[in-house]
């Protein structure tokens, strides 16, 4: 009688046996690949992996993963030399992957692979499969990233009308950047660089408008052992910037060793680790169309009954052309209304300069005023259909006219005088070249107090040049120097007087000064204060050899 319990026994045993079997064969090694993975860049776009039969083996590729495609459509290729149908025990092949990309591949890790299967010549049951994994690094660095550097924090702040990731035409962008030095040895000139990219991969970075003087690059010098620096990028989107689709980047290297040994481009702050994604957008918005950049007011500091002009570039940064244009600026407080008309085509991107002109009034107050400005544009069969949304505002400061809310009074001992001026010269006093006078303002009334000064009496002998300071804010008591550089004309000379003055509101004080001018020579000779003396002399000499050379003539006849 068979015994039904030993039976199952000697069953399972059978069982655990031949799967035993069947997992050691299948987990038999027929070839080892190495490496396993390929890192390659556009500075280094090839390398190699070795195969090595540790069974006699059968090798087919089975499955690939040959190319890829960034968003814009761009692609990063590979391919590889010939595998070997067949490798006997210990032989080994050399197999050459090498890639090819577009130039306009956009900056990221692109993975990529080659799986190959060994199969047994004479048990086609025993296979082994070994798979290579490429990855294609489009990195801002030369030779993607390396060394110890690390660039910790990448912070994009939009001033403007746009987002951190949308940029407008004419806005202010600040970006700042932490650097690490994280190995444990100091790291001698390391420079920070941005990077723009368009979508076939050209730097427009150079484009953008720069307020630090290095532009796109920053000099961080050197960062010691585990330590970090901060900088700070500040740039305006120029007007005729192209809209489109950007990647923003940066970089840390080191120029002393080069940015093959030490070189980072990659940051969690950044959208894809290496670059953050930026749209550069046109306004759309119509009554956004027409803005208005580099505002610029002179004289800065202005006064009572002076001439002030205002410059300023007028942007369409709008998605229409314009034909026509009309600026309005306009002060309330000092009842200035001001029209100007562009009668040219101003089109996407493009920009015009305009200029007014015109008096502060002479009951201003010494005051901060709000000057603003807009827009008429659509201009159709002789009229404009579309203005400004918005004015654009600015302040224009307009001291030393008549005080506001101030007490006033003077100093006492100064006999209810605004000022005390002082004058002396700081250069030779020589026709035709420079005259600097160095004269001295102090406040004599009894609060703080803004003076014009200005200069007169010169213009029959020189012409003003300069004047350092043209409005002086003192505290009571208080001193300060203003420099007055004349060009004096070639023909002057003796004694010439001018008036140095310095006017608070209605109160003016004056200080006349007297030159003594040395009169330029002539022809290299000085005749001191006898020329007339000298020149009849000489005319006489030169009659007394004209009547020696005629006697002597006469003599030989």
């Amino acid at each position: 009688m068979i015994n039904t319990k030993n039976t199952l026994k000697i069953l399972t045993a059978i069982f655990a046996v031949v799967f035993l079997a069947t997992v050691f064969v299948s987990a038999q090694t027929l070839i080892s690949v190495s490496p396993t993975t390929l890192d390659l860049n556009k500075e280094k776009n090839d390398s190699s992996f070795t195969i090595t039969a540790v069974e006699d083996s059968n090798i087919a590729v089975t499955d690939t993963k040959l190319s890829e495609a960034d968003d814009d459509g761009n692609t990063i290729s590979i391919s590889h030399s010939s595998i070997p149908s067949s490798l006997l025990k210990d032989d080994q092949s050399t197999i050459d992957v090498s890639s090819t990309f577009d130039l306009g591949l956009l900056l990221g890790t692109y993975n990529m692979f080659v799986e190959l299967t060994a199969t047994d010549p004479l048990d086609s049951s025993i296979s082994e499969k070994e798979t290579v994994n490429v990855a294609f690094t489009s990195s801002f660095c030369d030779a993607g990233a390396v060394g110890e550097l690390k660039i910790k924090d990448v912070d994009v702040q939009n001033q403007g009308e746009g987002k951190d990731d949308e940029w407008n035409l004419l806005d202010e962008i600040t970006i700042e950047v932490e650097v690490e030095n994280d190995g444990d040895e100091d790291i001698d000139d390391v420079i920070v660089e941005l990077g723009f990219f368009d979508s076939s991969g050209e730097n427009f970075v150079g484009d953008l408008e720069f307020d630090n003087d290095d532009e796109e690059e920053f000099d961080l010098g050197n960062i010691d052992e585990d330590d970090k620096e901060t900088i700070e990028f500040k740039f305006k989107v120029p007007a005729d910037f192209d809209d489109g689709n950007y990647k923003l980047a940066v970089k840390a290297y080191s120029e002393d060793v080069g940015e093959d040994v030490e070189c980072a481009d990659e940051s969690s702050d950044l959208s894809d680790d290496i670059f953050d994604r930026i749209d550069v957008e046109r306004e759309n918005d119509e009554g956004k169309f027409i803005a208005f950049d580099d505002v610029r007011v002179r004289p800065e500091d202005l006064t009572c009954g002076e001439e002030v002009t205002i410059e300023l570039d007028v942007v369409n940064i709008g998605d229409e052309d314009q034909e026509q244009i009309r600026v309005n600026l306009e002060i309330s407080e000092l009842d200035i209304r001001l029209s100007q008309e562009i009668r040219k085509d101003v089109d996407q991107g493009d920009d015009e300069t305009l200029s007014f002109i015109f008096m502060i009034p002479n009951n201003a107050a010494d005051k901060a005023y709000t000057a603003e400005l807009s827009a008429e544009y659509d201009y159709k069969r002789g009229s404009y259909r579309e203005s400004s949304d918005e004015e654009t505002s600015f302040l224009v400061r307009v001291v030393g006219c008549s005080p506001v809310d101030q007490p006033s009074g003077n100093v006492p001992g100064t006999s209810g005088r605004a000022a005390a001026i002082t004058a002396s010269l700081d250069s030779d006093a020589k026709a035709g070249e420079e005259l600097t006078i160095r004269s001295t303002i102090t406040n004599l009334k009894a609060e703080r107090t803004s003076f014009v000064v200005s200069v007169a009496g010169y213009e029959s002998w020189a012409s003003l040049e300069s004047i350092s300071e043209r409005i002086v804010t003192l505290n009571s008591g208080e001193s300060r120097d203003v420099t007055i550089t004349l060009n004096v004309d070639p023909d002057s000379e003796g004694q010439e007087t001018l008036s140095l003055e310095a006017r608070a509101g209605d109160e003016v004080e004056t200080r006349a000064v007297a030159v003594n001018l040395e009169g330029s020579s002539s022809a290299g000779f000085d005749l001191g204060g006898n020329s007339l003396i000298w020149i009849i002399g000489a005319i006489n000499v030169i009659l007394i050899i004209l009547i020696i050379i005629v006697a002597i003539s006469l003599s030989r006849r």
